[in-house]
């Protein structure tokens, strides 16, 4: 299944990545000028404890973007929003206006999890970071991602009456508030988990899983809600499966390219890779001749169908 040939170019998104993991990536699409959001343990990162979840130091949000020459701009962390505790799976929404993510900020004394959080853009700066308030405290969501029209989110939890493990729900906007969370139901949820979800239009959903089929760990699926509103899911094999754990995917809005993570054999834990479907490039090459005398015809206009 490793081994079968395909058309996607993959490599490591070097300017993101470093010793330490890197995961989650979104992007402000700029026009051609983009700013890549991220989530990365590396030593910039605030927290100086270790994180009961991972083992590793606490993840912080960061950003790098392509400048005017073509080239990557030092990574710099987002310290407006960065807390010593985990921040991470950033979704940038409404043109780089909105800016979703996970925040774990634990209070003393007080049985608090992870929850989402919104900012917005003050004179360039993401500032007044506010919990949406989509579940009580004492429970944990994350991985956020939004329809095109900001009206639903969509995200990973653990909640009662899922199918078991973490699953994926939404919620939709009323007004100034979030609905109760409701299930995707099982044609994306299964018994194993299902994280990070990214919404790339009305009807195309990504996610990861541990559900079958799987080529080991998480793999990134791909789900399609046909004409009657129905999900329907798949594994999106190779490359972007692997034997490792897959997840995290951003895939452009309007071209066939993107990042993901991955754990899989050669990564320095986890780390972000890019991937791109080159266009299929045709080159014909021949004589035209009269049907009838044989004789050549010279500037011929061809006209391929």
């Amino acid at each position: 299944q490793t081994k079968k040939p395909t058309r996607w170019v993959i490599e490591k998104a070097k300017h993101l990545n470093s010793k330490a993991n890197d995961f989650c990536p979104s992007i402000d699409e700029k026009d051609g000028f983009d700013h890549v959001y991220f989530s990365s343990t590396r030593e910039e990162s605030k927290g100086k404890k270790l994180s009961g979840i991972t083992g590793t130091k606490f993840s912080d949000l960061f950003v790098t973007k392509l400048d005017r020459h073509g080239k990557w701009e030092d990574v710099t962390a987002l310290d407006s929003l960065n807390t010593r505790f985990d921040e991470g799976s950033p979704c940038i929404f409404d043109q780089g206006r909105k800016f979703y993510y996970t925040s774990c900020i634990a209070e003393k004394g007080k049985n608090t999890g992870c929850q989402i959080y919104e900012a917005q853009k003050v004179e360039g700066e993401w500032m007044n970071p506010a919990n949406l308030g989509i579940v009580s405290d004492s429970l944990s969501i994350g991985h956020p991602t939004v329809s095109p029209d900001g009206s639903i989110i969509y995200f990973s939890a653990r909640l009662d009456g899922g199918y078991g493990g973490a699953d994926l729900w939404y919620s939709e906007k009323a007004g100034a508030e979030w609905t109760k969370p409701k299930n995707m139901g099982p044609a994306i949820n299964s018994a194993g988990d299902e994280l990070f979800p990214y919404m790339r239009n009305d009807t195309t959903l990504f996610y990861s899983s541990t559900k079958h089929p799987t080529m080991g760990g998480l793999d990134i699926f791909v789900a399609y809600k046909d004409e009657n509103e129905r999900w329907h899911s798949q594994n999106m094999g190779y490359p972007f499966s692997s034997n490792g754990n897959d997840f995290g995917i951003y895939y452009y809005k309007n071209e066939n390219k993107g990042y993901f993570t991955s754990d899989r054999k050669g990564s320095k834990g986890e780390d972000i890779y890019f991937f791109e479907m080159p266009p299929l490039e045709f080159k014909l090459k021949g004589t035209v001749h009269d049907a009838d005398t044989k004789a050549l015809i010279d500037s011929s206009l061809i006209t391929l169908y």
